[in-house]
């Protein structure tokens, strides 16, 4: 397996493992690994931009605030939903929504981002907005903390992800405080096909990486569709994954602090800090390209896919980029330029501090190249 890799492979043995398990009580998982009550209403789809969609179609709210950097799949599906985006500027230091620009603001509705892990404080903005409706998005931050408790369970609604943190082929579990209402869900078996060639680990993967060393990782243009709930195969992946990144969280925090000890005063590259009041999931771990050089990003990153070393420019087409909201540019000038910056690197339990140090080297000369 590429250690050096976005997305995480599961092997043959860990998915017979999680099918003979036949495990698939998530929210009684979320309560045992996290404290998250069971007294949700809790719903799977296949996607968790479809489990936002069904969300934003129930909501009564015409007008809902986003991060202005953040990935677009989340404004695309009120969009979808026929909502109005009013997008707001991010703390640069935590890749989040900047809570000191809410005081004073009239918001009805809201999605707080933990982005890439890294916990927002949701009683903080409670206490500034106490009657906004608030979606908190968990798709990064399974064990992330702030203090010693646990996200994902102070919004109104709240999104985990199936597959960002755990190797799986795809799936999202939304909870509410109300039940939805939702159309007749199926399962859809030919959509898991095409994740299942892409995540699941062979032989086959030295062609499909052939294909993606050719990419810049960017997503397909998402389609919403909330008429599909997870695949059984997801939820026993799930169950057995989350044990697993339990145990590891520890070794994925100490991967961070090799990623920050390799990059320190990096002439191109500024990591992101280590915060111990607030224990980052670490799902992956960011970096931000200098201004000088930011117009070498793009070529970096596709540089670096073609040796196998599968990063991704994270976010490129954040909404704050997309033609739709560039009239909210002015005001979030922060997330602009992020979304001109940000690179993400793999976070996996096999990796090494050697691996690390060496893959920091070979990227640091890389934009040698470039300058």
């Amino acid at each position: 397996m590429n250690s050096f890799d976005l997305i995480e492979k599961i092997s043959f043995i860990d998915l017979i493992k999680s099918l003979l398990r036949k495990e698939s009580n998530v929210a009684a998982l979320l309560n045992s690994h996290l404290g998250i009550s069971n007294t949700w209403h809790a719903y799977t789809f296949d996607w968790g931009r479809n489990a936002l969609y069904a969300l934003f179609k129930n909501l009564p709210y015409k007008i809902i605030h986003f991060p202005a950097y953040t990935c677009p799949v989340l404004t695309g599906a009120a969009r979808a939903a026929n909502k109005q985006v009013v997008l707001i500027d991010v703390d640069p230091a935590t890749y989040n929504l900047d809570i000191s620009l809410l005081a004073g603001k009239k918001i009805e509705c809201m999605v707080a981002v933990h982005t890439f892990g890294n916990p927002v404080d949701i009683k903080k903005i409670r206490k500034m907005l106490p009657n906004t409706y608030i979606v908190e998005d968990c798709a990064h931050a399974l064990f992330s903390k702030i203090g010693d408790e646990y996200v994902g369970s102070q919004g109104d609604a709240v999104l985990f992800s199936f597959y960002k943190q755990t190797a799986n082929f795809n799936g999202g579990l939304l909870l509410t405080k109300t039940s939805l209402k939702l159309p007749k869900q199926e399962i859809t078996i030919p959509g898991i096909w095409p994740d299942v060639l892409l995540k699941l680990d062979g032989w086959h993967h030295v062609l499909i990486d052939k294909i993606r060393q050719q990419q810049p990782g960017k997503m397909p243009v998402p389609t919403y569709d909330d008429r599909y709930y997870a695949h059984p195969w997801t939820l026993s992946l799930f169950t057995f994954g989350v044990t697993q990144l339990d145990q590891q969280m520890q070794k994925r925090q100490q991967i961070a602090s090799w990623y920050c000890e390799a990059l320190e005063h990096n002439p191109y590259f500024v990591p992101q800090q280590v915060v111990p009041s607030m224990q980052s999931s670490w799902y992956q771990f960011p970096v931000t390209v200098k201004p000088l050089y930011k117009k070498h990003r793009h070529k970096l990153v596709l540089s670096l896919r073609r040796q196998a070393l599968f990063i991704a420019s994270m976010w490129e087409d954040a909404p704050i980029i997309e033609t739709d909201y560039k009239q909210w540019q002015p005001s979030c000038p922060r997330a602009l330029e992020l979304a001109q910056t940000v690179i993400t690197l793999p976070v996996q339990a096999q990796m090494n501090k050697d691996a690390v140090k060496k893959f920091v080297t070979n990227m640091t000369k890389t934009m040698e190249e470039f300058i």
